[in-house]
Formats: structure tokens, sequence, C-alpha cells
């Protein structure tokens, strides 16, 4: 019987754990993006790259490579997956499966302001976050600094805005500053207090749900601290049963099939789990699950036959090592240099390290890629 295809929406980081996720599944992995990522220089998947197709022509391509309903859709980004809220109706149509929740769930989760109206309205705890409406609050009572602004949808190519994907403000000048450049760039901000600064613990959730049937792990990110606002380059996989079952209980509610990742706060000082966002799709971190023994696809493709007893809870450490090398030493964060982590308890942790996030012995073209991109931009060597 011929092989089904998984056509795998980008090809970051992310898209190259899902390539070689869906390759020991026997599936026939298909990076199908506009620009050639990490995931590109795999040699266990097809590459398809859309530069110079109109959005009309990326959509016929795709129902094509459906096959009417014979092969699989997933997304990596959240770009692909507006593209496919725009598109859902054909694009249901011609596959048999796309790992992701239905439009209304999916826009509650690219939306950071729908998303916090949806856990104030079923009692979760969230940072308290303002409206529109609720902004001139602000700007006249100063006890109610700092916040934090974001943009509303998350913005993962830095190159479309100039605006930071997070900034903490103290006044109501620097609001009013922030509010300013968010409407020059057309964005809508998010504005919700900030947790910045306290003693946190940041939470990631992992899960796959299908046929009322979940799976999931917890992670907790060493690197960078959660100051810093950023994504892991450090990241532990750890037993938390009670942040694992909020993120379970959430997704119930949110009636959730697919793949995604709940990210949560944990305050030391007051003991509350804090929801922060949904990834509505696979994560950074996601050659994470395969090491604690959870084959995500193969729960999606079968779960009722899924066996659990593999999987593991704590012992794996996940590094991106170029990255973490400059959140620990570069000038803007040095963790190291500024005392935030010990140069010992640094050298423990790459030598803890046992999942990576490019390098794998039977697929070696992303690691070399990848060291060579981390290289010129760290060391300015042309190659």
């Amino acid at each position: 019987m011929a092989r089904k295809a998984l056509i795998i929406l980008g090809s970051s980081e992310t898209a190259l754990g899902v390539v070689r996720n869906a390759y020991n599944n026997n599936l026939k992995p298909v990076v199908f993006d506009s620009v050639s990522g990490i995931a590109t220089k795999s040699a266990k998947t097809r590459v398809l790259l859309q530069q110079g197709r109109t959005w009309p022509e990326v959509l016929e391509l795709l129902v094509e490579l459906g096959q009417e309903g014979s092969n699989y859709l997933v997304a990596t980004s959240d770009d692909w997956l507006r593209f496919i809220v725009q598109h859902r109706t054909k694009l249901d149509r011609a596959y048999k499966f796309i790992f992701h929740p239905d439009n209304d769930v999916l826009i509650t989760c690219l939306q950071k302001q729908r998303f916090s109206m949806w856990c104030r309205e079923h009692g979760l705890s969230i940072p308290k976050f303002y409206t529109r409406e609720e902004l001139g609050q602000l700007l006249t009572h100063s006890d109610n600094f700092p916040i934090l602004i974001r943009p509303t949808e998350t913005l993962h190519d830095g190159t479309k805005h100039n605006i930071p994907k997070a900034i903490e403000v103290h006044d109501s000048r620097a609001l009013q500053y922030w509010l300013g450049r968010y409407d020059d760039e057309q964005l809508e901000p998010f504005v919700c207090e900030s947790l910045l600064g306290k003693d946190l613990t940041q939470y990631s959730v992992a899960l796959a749900r299908a046929s009322e049937k979940m799976i999931s792990i917890v992670s907790r990110k060493i690197r960078p601290s959660s100051e810093y606002c950023e994504v892991g380059s450090y990241v532990e996989l750890c037993r938390n049963k009670e942040v694992e079952r909020l993120a379970q209980k959430v997704f119930e509610l949110l009636n959730y099939y697919g793949i995604g990742e709940v990210e949560i706060l944990h305050s030391g000082e007051t003991g509350i789990n804090y929801l922060i966002e949904i990834n509505a799709r696979p994560w950074t971190q996601y050659s994470l699950s395969i090491a604690s023994g959870n084959d995500f696809l193969q729960f999606m493709l079968d779960p009722d036959t899924y066996d659990v007893s593999s999987e593991i809870k704590q012992g794996k450490y996940w590094l991106d090592f170029g990255y973490d090398l400059s959140v620990c030493f570069s000038r803007d964060k040095a963790m190291v240099r500024m005392g935030k982590v010990g140069l010992f308890d640094y050298v423990v942790s790459i030598l803890r390290a046992n999942v990576f996030m490019s390098y794998e012995i039977s697929d070696m073209r992303p690691f070399w890629f990848s060291c060579k991109e981390k290289a010129k931009a760290l060391f300015g060597i042309r190659t």
C-alpha cells in the first residue's frame, strides 16, 4: 500500500521535528513553505518552496497535494494556521485529517485578547488584562503599573514590524508612546499586568487530543529566564501533575482536536498557575515529545490503540546549543556573564543535555546547516 503523505506547512526547527516524526511513522513528509529553513535540509523530506506563487496558486497546489482526502496536513507556524483558518472549507475537503482544531478554537488560540476573555469566562487564572476601553484606567492610575504590551497576534517574523515581542512599561508616558508605535504599525496591542521580576517558573505542557483521548508531557524552561520573554534554549522534561491537569482541563473545555502546547507561569509567591497562551500546533521543542516516549503523530493517527506504557516524565534535557550560547554569553542577554547562571552550572547543564534541536545521527545535514548559520550570526563568519 502506498505511503500516505504529511504536508508540513513551514520549514523551521519545529517543522524539522515533525519531519523526523512523520518519517519514523512511515509517512512521506513534504515541507511546504515560501522560504528555505532548516527543515528543508533534511534528507527525510520532499521540499516544495513557493516563491513567486500567488496565494490562490498556493491554495490550489495544497488542495492537489491532499489527493482527495488521502493525505494529512499540519501547520508549524501561526502564519500558516491563519492560512488554514482562511481556507478551511477547501482544505478540509482535500485532506483526510488536518491535525488542528476547528476554526473557532484556532482563532481563540491565535488572538491573545480573545483567549484571555475565554479564560475569564471559564474562571481560569490569567494575568489581569485591559481592553481598549479600559486602557484609560492605566493612564490615570499609576498603581496599575508595570504592565506588559504584546501584539494581540503573535509576530514570528521580526522583519514585518519594528515591534518587540513583549515590552514592559512602568508609567503612563511610556504606555502612550508604545500605543502610538502600535498605531503606526497598524497592530492591535494586548495589554496585561506584568509578572516579570517575580518568582516565576515557566512551564510548557505539550498535548495531543483525539477521540476524547489525550497524551501530554510537561517541561520546564530553564533558559532564558521568564523576563526575557523568549523561546526556550534549554528545557527540562519534568513532573508537575497540577500544571499538567490544568492544561488538560483547558483542552477539554475547548474540545480541542490535534497537537498543541499550553504555556503556564507558576508564581512562587502566590502559588497560582497563570495560563499565558496556547500554541495550536507543534512547538519548537517538538523532539522532546519523541524522547519522552510519546509519539504524537502516531497517537493522532490511531488514538484507540496507542500504547502509553513506554512514556517517561523526566530525565530529558533539550538544548539548542547555538541559541543557548547566545543566551548565556551575548551582550544583550549574557546570563552567565551577568551572574544569573554560574559558569559551573552552565557547563554541567550542557553535559547533561540529551535531546537536541537539530542533531540526529541519521539526518546530519540540518545539524551542519545550523552550525554554519549560528557561526555566521555569532562571529560574523562568511561561508
